[in-house]
């Protein structure tokens, strides 16, 4: 089904758009601090960095610009880990054991190391969010793959995720994700995307059980960017498939999941289509999985 319906946003809502990978990685650096408390209580350490949290998360939604708003943020992985280094020391004297530290820790030394990237990603395109980039096919392939990893290693593991169909097996994610371009090196692509294909596969493989399969794909024809992600999950009621754009809208059989993202990736993904004058199609089957197409037209770059 091609989405149609136009697309109308608040200012703010536009904002937490192009901000939504930094939001959501917030939200999970906030439950690897919940993870601390369930094991060591609520020390005043542990309170201090959900209060930076909260307030760098409320700043995204006030009048702060994005360039200020992201240049305060790049200062904050180094505080989270100033934080932990302490939090760690104190533990230690205190005599409490550090296996769940150590875990949540590393995990989250990972998260603030991508932190990092995205913002400085967000801070490239500050000026101009509409700009165009051209990225070597091994270079979108790596980081596709590395973000997928890093999803993995958040999951604490819960569940693993493999790229080689030898590996698939029950309870195992397998993703399989091509890259391709007329050229044979290279993929002209507006720069938000980058953002926009992360967020599709992060839905893909949160709403798809352990054991499916995610596929993934971006073509640079030369004329055309088609980019692809198809899931064997959960699937779409077909008569909410129009609203699934709708901003903070999830479909009524996933609502009593609990998730991190903030309701709005697929609204990103099809206002920043609509932006670059593409088309977007979704088609689901209810237990059988989704399917999302995105065809936007090439622009010269030079």
């Amino acid at each position: 089904m091609e989405i149609t319906n136009p697309i109308q946003l608040t200012k703010t809502e536009v904002r937490l758009l192009g901000l939504h990978s930094v939001l959501n990685i917030m939200n999970v650096l906030l439950y690897n601090l919940s993870r601390l408390e369930n094991a060591y209580g609520n020390y005043p350490l542990l309170s201090n960095g959900e209060l930076r949290i909260f307030t760098l998360s409320r700043a995204l939604k006030e009048d702060m610009s994005d360039k200020d708003l992201l240049n305060e943020l790049l200062q904050f992985p180094k505080e989270l880990n100033q934080l932990f280094q302490e939090l760690q020391g104190f533990l230690r004297d205190e005599g409490q054991g550090m296996d769940v530290f150590d875990e949540v820790y590393d995990n989250v030394k990972t998260i603030l190391q991508i932190t990092e990237v995205r913002i400085r990603e967000l801070l490239a395109r500050v000026e101009n969010p509409l700009s165009w980039g051209t990225f070597s096919l091994e270079e979108l392939q790596r980081n596709y793959q590395q973000a997928l990893s890093a999803i993995e290693k958040n999951s604490l593991g819960s569940y693993s995720i493999v790229f080689d169909l030898a590996e698939h097996e029950e309870g195992k994610y397998l993703v399989q994700f091509t890259v391709e371009s007329h050229n044979g090196n290279s993929v002209n692509m507006p720069n938000v995307f980058q953002d926009i294909l992360r967020d599709l596969l992060a839905n893909a493989r949160k709403y798809t059980p352990p054991g499916g399969t995610i596929s993934g794909g971006i073509n640079d024809t030369g004329k055309e960017v088609h980019i692809v992600v198809q899931d064997t999950g959960m699937g779409i009621p077909s008569f909410e498939l129009p609203a699934i754009v709708d901003f903070g809208f999830r479909a009524s059989n996933v609502q009593s999941m609990n998730t991190f993202g903030g309701g709005f990736g697929l609204t990103k993904a099809y206002y920043f289509t609509k932006l670059f004058g593409g088309r977007f199609w979704i088609d689901s089957v209810l237990g059988e999985g989704t399917k999302i197409k995105i065809s936007l037209p090439v622009v010269d770059t030079i």
